[in-house]
């Protein structure tokens, strides 16, 4: 018997020599042959379970390796390597278990500590695998693999300091650490330090140039730093690494959108859904090909689809309540109650008993603490309507901080940092450490700019950091949130009684309208209108196609057939594209506009040359239901009449405001043929249409719309009355 066990003995030394040196078939036979003699032998079973682990056959190893621990269920290694079988398998909970087993066995079992806190961060459970990262480091202070990992996980919890020096250290210690290097220009990225980014991400392809991650992640990075054809190659090295990695097709969409490459964008989103058909973000970016495109029902279904597989995509579901303020017809309640489902699902979860707003502190001596929060820091429509608003407030009677969450910032950013009491980049940082930062700048009353347009970060309104919070400017209705206590409008936009039940705020019209506007006074003069020195009348319209729909078409070609030979000119970045080109040159054949009538043009680089381009309209043309805000105001500064249609919620209604304020009401058409009777008699009357013209810029500058003064007074007198209603008044 003695001589049968020394037998085996030397067959499992002998299989495990071959084992080692990579030679898994001798192993193998040996194992089996030693199994086939005594088949509960634990570590014949263990190390056959090793090498089907090595195989990619972890359910089979899964069933090797546990029949050694149950003959031996206290040894460490057994249970360490069981549980890397059972995470291979996916079941996580198990496999927890087994790492928790081993690190209780052997306390200073590195490899188990290390797989459980890996597998605690796959699951997200941040602080836990923080906590396993830091045993391990007081044992191993220097182990690179341990920091990068512990960089990772603080990083996801916003403690990006303490992230940034430990994947610092990481490659510190091994230069030659190719991903260590590769999460380092991650965090830099993210925090926008891009030049630092570059030289990391730079450093991890010298190392390792066939890793496609590595390639992915570098064109992630040429992406928001503006250097899309490098990005767009950068992707395309990372598919030909790895032809089925749905997230490089996925962001190459993303920037071939973003260079006018619709039909490109669109075939790729389409190839990441064809290697991953679970994969939600592709489905969400389709949608917003779509939105470019005008084909809003198309992008709704898209939306819902990736909601469908990822029911907590929050961003997909901002998307689809801001695609659902396009369509013609949709009801104002449905709209309210897709916000509202917003809500639901995404803020009533953080609005427990224990997260406590921020308390209101009484205006005793002090000003006023404002914070604005926006992702539109930049060259933006915001920053048109926000810049005045900001150089105007009475700094003695306000502190305003913005809370920017711009990544690439450029001149606009630069110039609103100079005019705000304190800045704040919280692009990066987690809802929750943004919060936090609010919180803790002590801020009276919050502004939101962005509602569910991108780069919003409404779960920061969520976390109520502010007492008192306001959603303005950005977006044209309701965010759906409990945390917003107010929106600012005013009484053309949402007529008392009208719209506030389609509010989860309580609305609060501001007397002097809800924005104001600051012209762009190295604009080109005005000029007499076209058709007064023989040239056809030319209506235009400079809005972004995603407000051109269909039903928009038909009635600017209703307006064309009222006024014989009259023609059209439409420029927007997306007609960049020949497919969007031949679609819209078709819709108007089909209502009987020849191609000779309509003209349409693509980005035109530069401000002044932008708005030189106004100068061939006759008269501007407004969509519905989602009215022009910043296209009406530059047509009006350039002299250009704007003609609208006066709709039933907040967004049909923008044109009307700002017409309002300049005492151009009568620009306003009830419905569709008063608009076109209106089109017809301003086409008619060429030396009516110069005289207001002529006049338009002197009318706007005199006018409140552009009093940013007067609009800052108006603004600050209703910010404090709503504050003293929180916090009680000065003493």
């Amino acid at each position: 018997m003695n001589q049968a066990i020394d037998s085996i003995g030397i067959s499992i030394e002998t299989a495990a020599n071959y084992h080692r040196s990579g030679r898994l078939v001798e192993a193998e036979r040996i194992y089996r042959s030693v199994l086939a003699r005594q088949p509960g032998h634990l570590d014949a079973n263990y190390l056959l379970g090793l090498i089907e682990l090595e195989r990619g056959k972890p359910a089979v190893a899964t069933g090797l390796i546990a029949q050694a621990r149950q003959g031996m269920p206290h040894n460490p290694l057994y249970q360490y390597n069981l549980g890397r079988a059972l995470e291979a398998c996916g079941d996580l909970p198990q496999a927890e278990t087994c790492y928790r087993k081993a690190v209780q066995l052997q306390a200073d079992y590195a490899d188990a500590r290390l797989a459980l806190g890996c597998l605690l961060q796959q699951q997200g459970r941040l602080q836990d695998a923080v906590r396993e990262y830091r045993w391990l480091l007081k044992r191993t202070p220097d182990n690179p693999s341990v920091l990068n990992n512990l960089g990772n996980a603080l990083s996801g919890l916003g403690r990006m300091s303490e992230a940034e020096q430990a994947l610092r250290r990481s490659v510190a210690l091994a230069p030659g650490y190719a991903q260590g290097f590769g999460n380092l220009g991650n965090l830099l990225m993210g925090l926008g330090q891009t030049d630092e980014a570059d030289e990391a991400f730079r450093k991890a392809l010298e190392l390792a140039p066939g890793e496609p991650d590595f390639h992915y992640n570098y064109g992630n990075y040429l992406q928001l730093v503006c250097r899309y054809d490098e990005a767009v190659a950068s992707y395309q090295r990372a598919l030909e690494l790895r032809p089925r990695m749905a997230g490089a097709a996925n962001n190459l969409g993303n920037v071939l959108k973003l260079l006018g490459r619709i039909e490109e964008a669109e075939a790729v989103f389409r190839q990441a859904i064809a290697a991953d058909p679970d994969y939600p973000d592709a489905y969400n970016n389709l949608g917003n090909v779509m939105v470019s495109n005008g084909e809003i029902e198309l992008a709704i279904g898209w939306y819902r689809t990736a909601l469908d597989k990822r029911p907590n995509f929050v961003d997909a579901y901002s998307n689809l309540v801001y695609a659902l303020n396009y369509p013609i017809g949709l009801h104002e309640q449905d709209l309210f109650r897709e916000h509202r489902e917003w809500s639901l699902r995404f803020e009533r979860p953080l609005l427990t008993p224990q997260a406590q707003a921020a308390p209101a502190r009484p205006l005793t001596g002090r000003k006023l603490r404002l914070g604005y929060v926006s992702g539109d820091f930049r060259r933006h429509s915001v920053a048109f309507f926000f810049e005045p608003l900001l150089k105007a407030h009475d700094r003695d009677r306000v502190e305003v901080f913005c809370y920017s969450n711009v990544i690439q910032a450029d001149d606009v950013t630069a110039r609103i940092q100079a005019q705000a009491d304190g800045w704040r980049s919280i692009a990066g940082l987690s809802d929750e450490a943004a919060a936090a930062q609010i919180r803790a700048d002590r801020i009276d009353l919050l502004v939101d700019l962005s509602g569910h347009t991108d780069g919003n970060r409404l779960l920061v309104f969520a976390r109520r950091p502010a007492p008192l919070q306001v959603s303005w400017l950005g977006y044209p209705n309701t965010t759906g949130l409990e945390s917003m206590h107010f929106r600012l409008t005013d009484a053309i936009c949402d007529p008392e009684g009208e719209t506030d039940r389609f509010h989860a705020e309580r609305l609060i019209r501001l007397p002097e309208g809800f924005l104001c506007y600051e012209g762009y006074e190295a604009a080109p003069e005005v000029r007499e209108p076209p058709c007064l020195h023989g040239a056809p009348v030319t209506f235009g319209s400079f809005n972004n196609l995603t407000k051109v729909t269909r039903p928009v078409v038909d009635q600017w070609c209703r307006i064309m057939q009222a006024v014989p030979g009259s023609r059209i000119i439409l420029k927007t970045n997306q007609l960049e594209d020949p497919r969007l080109r031949d679609k819209y040159r078709g819709w108007f054949a089909d209502n009987g506009v020849s191609a000779d009538r309509v003209e349409l043009l693509a980005r035109i680089p530069g401000l002044t040359e932008h708005l030189e381009l106004y100068s061939r309209l006759d008269i501007a043309l407004d969509c519905f239901p989602y009215n022009g805000t910043t296209t009406t105001c530059e047509a009006l500064w350039m002299g250009v009449p704007v003609l609208t249609l006066d709709g039933g919620s907040h967004r049909a209604r923008v044109s009307k405001s700002i017409l309002h304020r300049l005492g151009l009401d009568h620009l306003a058409a009830a419905d569709g043929p008063a608009m076109v009777r209106l089109a017809q008699q301003l086409a008619g009357d060429p030396q009516a249409l110069r005289s207001l013209r002529l006049g338009m810029r002197e009318r706007m500058r005199g006018g409140p719309l552009c009093d940013a003064p007067r609009f800052a007074a108006s603004l600050e007198h209703a910010f404090e009355v709503l504050f003293r209603a929180v916090a009680g008044p000065a003493e």
